[in-house]
């Protein structure tokens, strides 16, 4: 690689990821789609934009001489659809060349089955290190109009990543750093601490500190208010949901300090985002009801 453009996708130095995987010839076939199955899933399961995902087959013309069969995964970056990475049956080349030139044996003995003697075929798969961090960068970014203050030309950035892969799974925030409410959510923050990848942030108006961390991708906000003190509850925020305009597209669901760690296991993220939109649903419902109540009285 000596050509630099499109920020890292091509770099002069790069991290390759790469796995050969031995198989039995005859199974080579059912191998190499269980291993684009695996792969497609890789992307699907840390929530990757499927529709920004396509495969592209070598043809006669691209695939290598020793390959059988060859599949790119291409993702839509902004200039264009570009190789993500690939998975190739690569047959038993390697290791047919191997005992060619070295002069050793390369057969594997399959005790298993009557100590029958063949070279591997060899399914790869080889992603870039550096790629895939551009990719996931690229699907979680978006910049987003809003109104603040009548100011219509307000926009802010947010990065929306998936709980295992953001830098920052869980922030905790202070209402205030009066009260006991700062030394509250640094008890909080220590004992997520344990098994979360945590941010305390107590500087600015809590509308600031949700900006930084839809900023940083922070999935997860939990904010430690006065009703902390008296119920053990704390405002447990989920990122971009898109539906409460006053907590920035977050939508908001109370939650006992006690549940908080389950709560935020990456696993549970989608369920607790559904419960809180049915929260806001009811809440939304209970607003109607009382304007027409109110629309009524007059």
């Amino acid at each position: 690689e000596i050509v630099t453009k499109n920020f890292i996708f091509r770099t002069r130095e790069f991290e390759q990821m790469e796995m050969q995987f031995f198989v039995k010839p005859g199974t080579d076939d059912e191998w190499f789609n269980y291993w684009r199955e695996q792969r497609w899933a890789f992307y699907k399961k840390h929530g990757v934009r499927m529709d920004k995902l396509r495969w592209h087959q070598h043809g006669p013309d691209e695939l290598a001489h020793y390959a059988k069969d060859a599949y790119d995964i291409e993702y839509e970056f902004p200039m264009g659809f570009k190789e993500l990475e690939g998975v190739h049956n690569r047959t038993n080349f390697d290791l047919t060349r191997h005992t060619e030139y070295s002069g050793k044996d390369m057969q594997y003995i399959d005790q298993d089955n009557g100590n029958e003697r063949y070279i591997p075929y060899i399914i790869e798969t080889s992603a870039g290190l550096t790629r895939n961090l551009l990719m996931f960068l690229c699907d979680a970014y978006e910049e987003q109009k809003v109104a603040d203050k009548g100011n219509d030309d307000d926009w802010r950035t947010v990065l929306h990543f998936h709980p295992v892969i953001a830098p920052i799974t869980v922030a905790v925030l202070p209402l205030m750093k009066k009260d006991g409410l700062a030394e509250l959510a640094q008890d909080i923050q220590a004992e997520l601490r344990e098994d979360f990848r945590t941010d305390y942030d107590q500087s600015g108006a809590i509308g600031k500190r949700y900006r930084r961390q839809d900023e940083a991708g922070t999935p997860f906000c939990v904010t430690v208010d006065y009703d902390s003190k008296e119920d053990g509850t704390v405002t447990y925020v989920v990122v971009g949901s898109g539906m409460v305009q006053i907590f920035h597209n977050r939508a908001i669901m109370l939650v006992d300090t006690a549940e908080l760690p389950d709560e935020i296991d990456s696993k549970r993220a989608g369920e607790a985002l559904e419960r809180a939109k049915e929260q806001l649903r009811q809440k939304q419902s209970i607003q109607e009801h009382r304007m027409s109540q109110a629309s009524l009285a007059r």
